[in-house]
């Protein structure tokens, strides 16, 4: 039995309408793949294939809304393992790009002017010359640093005697004092000026 002439004709018009949207696609106009798409739409409205294709496109678009708008109707007409699928994928897709948007960084901050004195005040304590800078993690490592260091440095450090004069106390004591001790008071007093001097440098670098 030969298939009615315009049988023939209408299905080469939606095969050269699909290659058209196919080819479209591919080379990412997804305006025009979804208008030519909707126009073998018009011509053979109930066929879910189409449906199904523009659906796709939507997907590949990133229009994840009206994809899984499409794949849920055309889950209540006609649901395979397929097109579930795809719904699927389109949810989770939507609610992926929702949370990126709302943990998405904003512009770059514009660091306000810092002035160097001021740095180099907040310097007298360890850490927070850093934090005046900006730098609050920074800073608070640089802090608890020299408040170990110091505490490390009493522990190991030997008591001063409190008989004699204040010279030869402290005679006493350097002489009965032990490498721990020097290697923590070095640790904090290093720290302490190396954070001084950075935090000086880098307000310089933001009052530019």
């Amino acid at each position: 039995m030969t298939a009615a002439p315009e049988s023939v004709e209408l299905r080469a018009k939606l095969d050269s309408l699909i290659s058209g949207a196919n080819a479209a696609k591919l080379g990412g106009n997804f305006a025009l793949a979804a208008e030519l798409l909707k126009k073998a739409l018009e011509l053979a409205p109930g066929d879910s294939d189409l449906r199904e294709r523009i659906a796709d496109l939507h997907f590949a678009a990133g229009n994840y809304d009206l994809a899984a708008e499409q794949y849920k109707a055309l889950m209540a007409e006609h649901n395979t393992v397929a097109v579930e699928e795809k719904y699927a994928k389109a949810v989770l897709a939507k609610a992926d790009a929702e949370y990126k948007k709302r943990v998405s960084v904003g512009p770059v901050p514009v660091y306000e002017r810092k002035k160097p004195l001021v740095a180099a005040l907040f310097s007298l304590v360890p850490g927070f010359g850093q934090i005046y800078c900006g730098d609050v993690v920074r800073g608070t490592w640089i802090f608890l640093i020299v408040v170990l260091s110091w505490f490390l440095f009493s522990a190991f450090a030997p008591a001063m005697p409190m008989t004699g004069t204040l010279s030869s106390r402290l005679s006493s004591l350097f002489n009965q004092i032990n490498f721990g001790a020097v290697m923590f008071l070095l640790i904090a007093v290093c720290v302490h000026i190396y954070a001084a001097v950075e935090a000086v440098l880098k307000a310089k670098k933001l009052s530019a």
